[in-house]
């Protein structure tokens, strides 16, 4: 390990691989807690309001007395309201002077307010008298009028508003709001609102302050910011549109009663304006789209004032983009709005039919690359399918809109995000309420007594639906859509729903809204972005120095002389294992089990803390185990032989994503195109667990965050993108024997290894996924499928056999040559080729052979123990090789350089 890092320059670790790798899974929906509580209201309106009557300033007159505090001037005025008390008696001097005071200086005005204002007119009448002087002798000089320099009080407030923010952005940072003193200036700042000349300025620091989190906005509307940002709807400067709509979408996800009030002074217009202004950033027009949705939230009137503008809000799906990330925020809450604005609405729900709102949804969920964006589009159809009780109340249209809506969320119970199948589910689930039954043995019957034109519909659709939820309870892999279905199964009229929208609105309330979630909002502006926590970014840091040493010592050949040498050789469990993987850059290794567990080992096999998690449902075998994020922070990923894919987080066992990779099998009797029965099979069954039954295979690329899935009983392969939660598309392989082992590059070439002995070559960049197959000589065993794939040079791979035959494949002109290996009957238990040690090794009846990638036998070790052999894995990059044998025991074999290490 290199010894270097704490004197390793910045601008070395900069120029570092692992900063250029994406991290797969980290969308806020795969860590964050969808279960959000709901909000604690604070009150903060004053309901007891105090009408000012009269004001009065009334003086102490004890004429003579001096006040034993005050040193008295010489001179010194002694006029009271323009009378000497001392030129008459005192008892008659002051009621001269009180005469005077209710005489000529009571202001009686029309809300009979009474101000004694008089002391302080006097002391400016003084003051002015006083300059007067000066100021006539420098005109009469020629001296120019002296220059009006307006006062510093409002700026300076502003500046130590804007030190107090960075003072404590480290505080608000890590959420410790508890330790947060009240900034001084905060009311200062709301009455610079009505200044124009520092509006926006103090616009600025009150986004800046607001985003802190709930605890800020609280503070703000318990000072008074209600009114005056209210009022600011009013104003008609582009300039302040970001700032405004940022502080209105803070104040709404903390109080949905504002919308009350800004619905009744109109201020909804100022939002549909920014909406709609096609000159503004896609971040600022999210922003509105939230504003907009949290008017019409649970509020009817709200409701009916906005269904106006819902032709507008569908043209927004057709902006142009050419990332959808850049309109995926826009997309979100445009959705999300026409979801809470037909909610338990019929009225708007038969104009969105007209304006054919259900269509653009369903398109969009079918076809859109965010998965938050198709989850909110399942949600939104889910509120026009709950909008009415009963088909009773539904026109003709209606029906035939919802059986339409149905049949495009059974297609999508197959999304590749658990985020967007729970939504689709809840929505199936509000179909099926349409219907009036309890049971869905009832459901027939009853919908076969329903008269009315389009009710035969329905009750088709109905049988699909209530199917779908069948496989969904019996297939998913999440266990929270099992639990879901089974509800929805047993209980159809029992109210089911999620916290999907609750959670987006509440990403509002969290600190850091500007700099996270909107990045082309406000933050542009300013020229900010998300920067990651200054611990997490040494870590990180260090991390990626870490695994550039690994990568720099490479694994000499002459090393792998010496790997006979174990470091750890025991049992580890009842159970054999299946799967095993050592990760590349940590000190440990994963086990899969049989009895559908992962057991976490370090290299010297002690189990590591919280070592087992329980991956499969019954009946299901773990067939592939893979590292995703591996030069970070690292991701599980399992795959079982129900084509069932799991992400887990190593660290927590919290599982991130689940999904149905080859959901064809899943269909029952909806086949896809691309799916045809395999035509030619291995010949004999064999004692190769590889071949023996069909297996799931799947290849991990980290550099394009895909993953491509098959098995070795079809005949076609599945591209995933991860950061999509989408299958891209599917590559027909044609009769092949099934696929036994993918391997991919960074350039989109795939390669599969086919069970009649074949390779078969795919360019995931084309269209048309042109094949190249790369077909063995004729006196090969045809029937000898391919279990291992490693590339081999930059043209080139290397394929092993379960016969043990090792073949070098030219990607470009296809062609294939046997390496010199001695010819065997027997079966290989399991292979494996070290990526950077150009080494093979063979699991046989009685042995564990060395080789070299050219054939060349290194050494063997004989042992008859290897006849139980189950599954083998090198080290990435290090010489260690990890055996599991079927009686549940584990070794480690280590090279000469590597005993010492581990």
């Amino acid at each position: 390990m290199c010894d270097t890092f704490y004197v390793t320059p910045a601008s070395e670790l900069e120029k570092l691989e692992d900063w250029k790798k994406p991290l797969a899974f980290q969308a806020a929906h795969h860590h964050e807690n969808l279960n959000v509580p709901d909000s604690v209201e604070v009150e903060w309106r004053l309901r007891d309001r105090m009408k000012t009557v009269s004001v009065a300033l009334v003086m102490c007159l004890h004429i003579g007395v001096d006040p034993p505090d005050v040193v008295k001037s010489n001179p010194c005025s002694k006029l009271e309201c323009w009378i000497d008390p001392f030129s008459m008696t005192p008892r008659r001097a002051l009621e001269t002077i009180a005469a005077e005071l209710q005489r000529d200086r009571m202001l009686t005005v029309k809300l009979k307010k009474i101000i004694f204002a008089w002391n302080a007119w006097d002391m400016a009448l003084d003051l002015c008298l006083t300059q007067l002087p000066s100021v006539l002798k420098q005109t009469e000089s020629g001296i120019r009028e002296p220059v009006y320099e307006p006062s510093s009080f409002f700026a300076d407030q502003l500046t130590a508003f804007s030190v107090w923010l960075g003072e404590n952005s480290l505080l608000t940072t890590t959420l410790e709001k508890e330790h947060l003193k009240q900034p001084e200036q905060l009311p200062i700042v709301l009455q610079v609102l009505l200044s124009q000349s520092h509006r926006q300025r103090a616009l600025d620091l009150l986004a800046r302050f607001l985003d802190i989190g709930t605890w800020a906005v609280h503070l703000a509307l318990s000072v008074g910011i209600f009114p005056y940002v209210l009022r600011l709807l009013q104003a008609t400067s582009d300039d302040l549109r970001p700032y405004l709509v940022f502080i209105w979408a803070k104040i709404l996800a903390v109080d949905r009663a504002c919308q009350i009030d800004i619905i009744r002074e109109k201020g909804h217009e100022y939002f549909i304006s920014t909406l709609t202004d096609i000159r503004s950033s896609n971040g600022v027009r999210a922003l509105a789209a939230f504003n907009l949705t949290c008017l019409v939230d649970n509020y009817t009137k709200g409701q009916d004032e906005l269904l106006p503008i819902m032709p507008r809000v569908l043209d927004i799906f057709n902006t142009p983009t050419t990332y959808y990330h850049e309109t995926s925020a826009l997309f979100l809450w445009s959705t999300l709005f026409l979801g809470q604005a037909w909610h338990l609405n019929a009225h708007v729900c038969d104009k969105a039919v007209l304006f054919r709102a259900p269509d653009t949804l369903q398109s969009l969920l079918t076809t859109h690359d965010s998965p938050e964006v198709r989850a909110a589009c399942a949600y939104a159809l889910g509120t026009y399918l709950s909008s009415s009780t009963s088909v009773n109340e539904l026109s003709d249209l209606r029906i035939e809109k919802s059986k339409e809506a149905a049949t495009v969320l059974i297609r999508c119970l197959h999304d590749g995000s658990p985020l967007v199948r729970q939504e689709v589910l809840v929505a199936l689930h509000h179909f099926l309420n349409l219907l009036p039954q309890t049971t869905p043995v009832g459901a027939i019957n009853i919908a076969n007594s329903v008269n009315r034109t389009g009710s035969s519909l329905c009750k088709t659709v109905f049988d699909k639906v209530t199917e779908a939820i069948q496989n969904v309870a019996s297939s998913d892999p999440s266990h929270e859509m099992v639990q879901l279905a089974e509800t929805i199964l047993q209980h159809l009229q029992k109210s089911v729903s999620t916290k999907f929208f609750q959670w987006c609105c509440s990403r509002f309330r969290v600190s850091n809204t500007i700099t996270r979630d909107l990045g082309s909002g406000i933050a542009q502006q300013h020229g900010a972005s998300y920067s990651e926590d200054e611990d997490d970014c040494f870590a990180r840091s260090g991390r990626y120095w870490r695994n550039h040493c690994i990568r720099s010592n490479p694994s000499p050949l002459a090393d792998f002389q010496h790997m006979r040498e174990t470091i750890f050789n025991n049992r580890i469990s009842n159970a054999a294992p299946l799967v095993l993987r050592l990760h590349p850059y940590e000190n440990y290794l994963t086990v899969a089990n049989s009895h559908g567990n992962l057991n976490f080992y370090d290299f010297d096999g002690t189990p590591r803390s919280n070592s087992t998690l329980k991956v499969g449902s019954i009946g299901s075998t773990i067939n592939t185990l893979d590292y995703i994020n591996a030069h970070d922070r690292t991701l599980i990923c399992v795959g079982t032989d129900t084509s069932a894919i799991r992400i887990f987080d190593e660290s927590t066992h919290r599982l991130i994503s689940s999904w149905i990779a080859l959901y064809d099998q899943h269909t029952h009797g909806h086949p896809s195109h691309h799916h045809r029965s395999t035509t030619n099979p291995p010949a004999t069954p064999n004692t190769n667990i590889s071949v023996s039954q069909a297996k799931f295979v799947i290849d991990w690329n980290q550099q394009l965050c895909r993953i491509y899935a098959s098995s070795s009983n079809i005949d076609y392969i599945s591209l995933w993108d991860v950061e999509r939660e989408r299958c891209l598309y599917t590559m027909d392989t044609g009769p092949s024997g099934g696929i036994y082992c993918l391997i991919s590059d960074s350039n989109g070439y795939c390669a599969a290894g086919m069970g009649d002995g074949t390779v078969r070559c795919f360019d995931t960049r084309s269209r048309d996924n042109a094949i190249a197959i790369m077909p063995s000589p004729t006196q090969l065993n045809r029937h000898s499928p391919i279990v291992t794939l490693k590339a081999d040079t930059h043209d080139g791979l290397l394929s092993i056999s379960n016969m043990g035959q090792l073949r070098r494949w030219n990607l470009r002109t296809g062609i294939s040559a046997e390496l010199p290996v001695p010819q065997t009957s027997q079966h290989i238990s399991a292979a494996d080729i070290h990526s950077t040690g150009n080494v093979v090794t063979l699991a046989t009846s009685n042995a564990l052979q060395f080789k070299t990638c050219f054939g060349d036998l290194l050494f063997d070790i004989k042992n008859s123990k290897f006849a139980q052999v189950s599954c083998l894995s090198f080290h990435q990059y290090r010489q260690l090789l990890g055996v599991g044998f079927k009686d549940g025991s584990l070794s480690i074999f280590t090279g000469k350089t590597n005993s010492s290490a581990v």
